[in-house]
């Protein structure tokens, strides 16, 4: 969970910073990895919301891939398991 909470806050810092890129900010020096972090922070407390979307869409996903191997062996095994004497 640790990692997945640490690409998220990665993942969200990358688009706040494309796109709150602008052509009157081109001669700013880039962001350091602190204000990238203090940015991704405030983003998240403004927005807890954000936190809950990304761990259902996660969820989600696991469990669409979780039935899609259940078929794949359901399949796979289907002989065995109509021919099983038990």
């Amino acid at each position: 969970m640790r990692s997945f909470l640490s690409s998220l806050l990665v993942s969200t810092a990358m688009l706040c910073l494309i796109a709150g890129h602008d052509a009157a900010y081109a001669d700013e020096k880039p962001l350091t990895n602190a204000e990238v972090e203090a940015l991704v922070k405030k983003v998240i407390q403004d927005n807890p919301e954000l936190i809950i979307k990304s761990v259902e869409a996660y969820q989600i996903k696991q469990q669409a891939i979780s039935l899609s191997k259940a078929s794949q062996n359901i399949t796979a095994l289907q002989t065995e398991l109509k021919n099983d004497p038990n």
